[in-house]
């Protein structure tokens, strides 16, 4: 599967590559003798929210991690919105060291009519080095 970004986190990796602040792989920073225990974290995080359909927006909240919440204007937005919130939500508790609860299965959250069940991926690596830099 192929992860796209926004073209502000390319300009943010360019930026850092022209710098020579860009570890692109996980070879290249074993090899720039970068080791942290967060490095063992999971990569790659898959978790069902609830899209909410409002006549002012959408609202999307993850039934598995209370208190991670955003809403957007359009889908698109709002999809973006879910994106980040369940990224920074997840660093947040990595860096907490708090559990991270596994995702619920599509047959076990409940909703109502006016609201869709979409699984929102991350893929942490980009996202905790732009958070660490």
């Amino acid at each position: 599967m192929i992860q796209r970004f926004s073209p502000r986190f390319y300009s943010i990796i360019y930026r850092r590559k022209e710098e020579g602040r860009f570890l692109p792989d996980f070879r290249s920073r074993l090899e720039a003798g970068v080791s942290s225990p967060k490095m063992m974290k999971k990569d790659r995080y898959i978790y069902p929210a609830i899209f909410d359909d409002d006549s002012d927006g959408i609202s999307v909240e993850f039934p598995d991690l209370p208190g991670c919440f955003t809403c957007g204007d359009t889908e698109e937005e709002a999809l973006q919105m879910a994106k980040e919130a369940l990224a920074l939500h997840l660093y947040g508790l990595e860096q907490e060291n708090e559990v991270i609860p596994n995702p619920s299965k599509l047959s076990d959250i409940p909703y109502k009519n006016n609201k869709t069940v979409v699984f929102i991926e991350v893929w942490m690596p980009p996202f905790r080095y732009e958070m660490e830099a």
